[in-house]
């Protein structure tokens, strides 16, 4: 059968179409498609543009990072977007997994883009926190640059203390770490020094501790 649309084809497809069979009138019905305006153009395809008060790039790189469409982005999928600079490698995932349960407002185990800008502004105050203890430009961080960090912080701690967290978070073996390491260990230091403030009351810089109670400082940490 040869079906024609009956009367002006509409451009636009949430508008329904009736076919008439040319041969022997017979007529079908095309209900509406479910479509903003007609279809791009071979070779083009559809962006969805971002939405109110969102900057286009960090929309792109929302919509980047969200493979799968969900309007959410896990921690595996923010690790496609956020790279070290030093060497070109991606965030680790406990790096991401940690910012995603800092900002995932609704624990979803995800964040939306709104979310995502928040941040992607923290990153960006870490950057800058980064570069400028970064003396030498290298990209990463050594022991008497994170030293220094932690001083500004509000961090008296001893160079013992501060050459274990480049031993242990030193990836490639370098005697130093790179910027989503820094990250990380930074929030952890923050993490441990907020929960023996809130049990040091007098302030003396010395806690007496039950076993179970060191355990709680621990596992706060894994939930940071």
């Amino acid at each position: 059968m040869d079906f024609q649309p009956v009367g002006n084809k509409s451009q636009c497809r949430n508008i329904p179409v009736t076919y008439v069979c040319q041969q022997c009138n017979f007529s079908k019905f095309q209900p509406p498609v479910n479509h903003r305006g007609p279809p791009p153009p071979a070779g083009l395809v559809y962006k969805e543009p971002p939405p109110p008060n969102i900057d286009p790039q960090l929309w792109e790189s929302f919509k980047t990072a969200d493979t799968d469409n969900s309007g959410e982005i896990t921690a595996e999928e923010l690790r496609q977007v956020l790279i070290n600079q030093g060497n070109n490698s991606q965030f680790n995932g406990e790096t991401c997994r940690l910012m995603i349960g800092m900002f995932d407002n609704n624990n979803s185990g995800g964040i939306d883009v709104h979310e995502f800008v928040a941040l992607w502004k923290y990153v960006n105050d870490w950057r800058a926190s980064f570069d400028r203890y970064d003396k030498d430009k290298s990209g990463n961080i050594d022991a008497s640059e994170l030293q220094e960090a932690f001083k500004s912080y509000g961090y008296n701690l001893s160079p013992v203390f501060v050459n274990l967290c480049i031993t242990v978070f030193d990836r490639d073996n370098t005697a130093s770490i790179n910027f989503d390491d820094f990250i990380q260990c930074s929030i952890m230091v923050k993490s441990l020094t907020d929960q023996f403030r809130g049990k040091d009351v007098q302030q003396r810089g010395v806690l007496k501790l039950h076993y179970e109670e060191v355990l709680g400082f621990i596992f706060l940490i894994f939930e940071t």
